[in-house]
């Protein structure tokens, strides 16, 4: 597909201006180069297996074959037959901030719902258990009074010795 323009028609298109039509002429020229270098270099491939191809799995029919790996933050899903590609990193609003830093093969995985806590704020976590409790610096009160002077509230707990211990008065 060689570009062969008139004279006349580069005229039109520089409007007169030198500059315009030098780079006219310059891509009609290197456009031919180009094409003259690569449709030697084109080779038309006889059967399928022959062809370059992006999968989703490994696939022993194919020799040229490149295995689509996502990387993190994006997902591919088949459906009715249609890959699609999408980002699924957290949405955020209010202007915040996300960062998921992680030190080795991690798993997060999200509550349905509630929130996952983090390191740097607050929570209050319901509905959990805790595999190994380990509680320090309780207040040590030899019973609720004492606690209650100590203000340990009503429902927190403190020790009496080596027994926990929960403020109900």
């Amino acid at each position: 597909m060689s570009i062969n323009l008139p004279r006349e028609l580069i005229d039109i298109l520089a409007r007169g201006n030198p500059r315009i039509r030098a780079a006219v002429e310059k891509i009609i020229a290197n456009s031919n180069t180009v094409e003259a270098t690569l449709i030697p270099n084109v080779e038309a491939t006889d059967a399928l297996d022959q062809a370059t191809v992006l999968v989703l799995s490994p696939n022993a029919a194919f020799r040229n074959e490149f295995l689509l790996k996502l990387g993190p933050g994006l997902r591919g899903d088949v459906v009715t037959g249609e890959f699609t590609l999408s980002a699924t990193g957290p949405t955020l609003s209010g202007g915040f901030s996300c960062n998921i830093q992680t030190l080795g093969n991690t798993t997060v995985v999200f509550p349905l719902t509630g929130r996952l806590a983090t390191t740097g704020n607050t929570e209050t976590l319901k509905n959990k258990t805790l595999e190994a409790p380990a509680l320090s610096s309780l207040g040590n009160y030899a019973n609720d009074a004492a606690a209650a002077g100590g203000g340990v509230a009503v429902g927190s707990v403190y020790r009496n010795g080596s027994v926990v211990m929960v403020r109900v008065v």
